[in-house]
């Protein structure tokens, strides 16, 4: 499994996304990662390991009373891909619109209005979703879109 899939099934768990929140607030141990739930301590750890091995926490102690800690630039390559996939679909759509748009006044200029539209919509969501899981504002590469 590549890096992006290892992170993007571990964020698929919603227990997952919830223990990633609160380690942007503060360090926590096993224990404290578990209080929540109802589930037992294996049962944390294991999804913590699922979190470790696709880089996105680190436990320096390993053990249940070490400090789990969120590893803060994990999530930056998958943004870019996520960027980077969705800037690639809008030129796809856009050859597929250009072919549809006979009749239409200006169609170049229809063109960069939706697709900038969806940049900036698709810019906000990731933006919003870096500052939600980091706790912080997220700086997205300038050329990214």
């Amino acid at each position: 499994m590549d890096e992006f899939s290892r992170i993007f099934a571990a964020l698929a768990d919603a227990t997952r996304r919830n223990m990633v929140e609160r380690l942007v607030k503060n360090d926590a141990t096993v224990g404290e990662l578990a209080e929540p739930y109802e589930i037992s301590l294996q049962a944390v750890s294991r999804h913590l390991k699922v979190l470790q091995e696709a880089g996105l926490i680190r436990r320096p102690g390993g053990c249940h009373r070490s400090p789990v800690r969120l590893e803060e630039d994990a999530l930056g390559p998958a943004a870019r891909w996520i960027q980077e996939f969705y800037s690639s679909r809008l030129r796809f759509k856009d050859d597929d619109i250009a072919g549809n748009l006979t009749g239409v006044a200006n169609p170049e200029k229809l063109i960069a209005v939706r697709e900038k539209e969806a940049l900036t919509a698709l810019e906000t969501a990731l933006e919003t979703a870096l500052e939600t899981v980091f706790g912080r504002a997220a700086s997205l590469p300038e050329k990214a879109l």
